[in-house]
């Protein structure tokens, strides 16, 4: 798993995610609750952060 996020520039903790939950559904896992909400909020953080970051590189470009 620790490979995943290496594979990917973009989106490194949503991909590992991905890979995650696929291979829980294939073992027929049931993921803990509480761990499932601290991943869902690093996605959104990676979420905040990489909108961020194209705000901060792109829009001074238009102004």
């Amino acid at each position: 798993m620790s490979i995943i996020p290496l594979m990917y520039n973009i989106c490194g903790s949503a991909q590992s995610q991905a890979a995650l939950i696929s291979i829980q559904q294939a073992q027929q896992l049931d993921p803990d609750p509480k761990l499932q909400i601290a991943r869902n909020m690093l996605l959104l953080v990676e979420i905040a952060r990489e909108h961020l970051l194209r705000i901060f590189l792109d829009w001074p470009k238009l102004f």
